[in-house]
């Protein structure tokens, strides 16, 4: 199977980008590190890290890996 570099795709780079700054605006209600992230595929992915990097967010779920081990 060829592996895919997702963070070269413009259209999902574009969207995890608008999400975080989506996500920037929920500090109205709490800090940014008290919320988790909960997405599919790796946590090494581009969104666990941008997410990660840019909101301080480090309760990070992949659901994959937590469905595959459970």
């Amino acid at each position: 199977m060829p592996k895919v570099n997702y963070v070269l795709r413009p259209a999902k780079n574009v969207e995890r980008k608008m999400l975080c700054e989506a996500f920037q605006r929920l500090t109205n209600f709490a800090s940014l590190r008290e919320y988790r992230y909960i997405g599919f595929g790796s946590i090494f992915f581009s969104d666990f890290t941008l997410f990660h990097r840019n909101l301080g967010i480090s309760d990070l779920i992949d659901i994959d890996w937590s469905l595959e081990f459970a």
